[in-house]
């Protein structure tokens, strides 16, 4: 995967360098051009004066454990119903936001109210409110970038 290179272009840098034990996690496209999770571990050999003569390595097939893993990540950070962002994982990327700002750089911040929610659930039940909050969530999602961030 093009945004792995740096990550194992830095891994095999430091193999060659003479790191006896290293390993990295990367994507590499298959037989059919679909990109899979791996592990790449690596041992390097030396030669009678101590300099790197070549790596020994294995690749493991992690896609299934590491897609697991981000789909577990992925819904800690979700809102169960409306699939946005929750506040702990919103507060986290917006600050991540405003540290990678530089000088030149603006943001902006908008805080949607749903005025009177109470009144739907109250009048039309909590069913009729949840489908009011997926229905908004999805219009925002078409009103904002895929890079913003929308929390609930």
């Amino acid at each position: 995967m093009p945004e792995d290179m740096p990550n194992f272009v830095k891994f095999r840098e430091q193999t060659l360098s003479g790191r006896p034990y290293g390993e990295t996690e990367l994507r590499i496209a298959n037989a059919e051009g679909h990109y899979k999770w791996c592990r790449v571990r690596a041992t390097t050999q030396f030669n009678d004066t101590g300099e790197p003569v070549k790596a020994i390595g294995v690749i493991l097939d992690i896609d299934s454990e590491k897609r697991h893993t981000q789909d577990l990540l992925e819904r800690a950070e979700q809102d169960n119903l409306t699939r946005l962002f929750n506040k702990n994982a919103a507060r986290r990327r917006i600050e991540h936001f405003i540290k990678q700002l530089d000088s030149s750089e603006t943001g902006a911040m908008m805080i949607v109210d749903l005025d009177n929610f109470k009144h739907i659930n109250d009048n039309f039940g909590h069913m009729f409110g949840d489908a009011v909050l997926i229905e908004t969530a999805s219009q925002l999602r078409k009103i904002f970038h895929p890079q913003d961030i929308i929390s609930a």
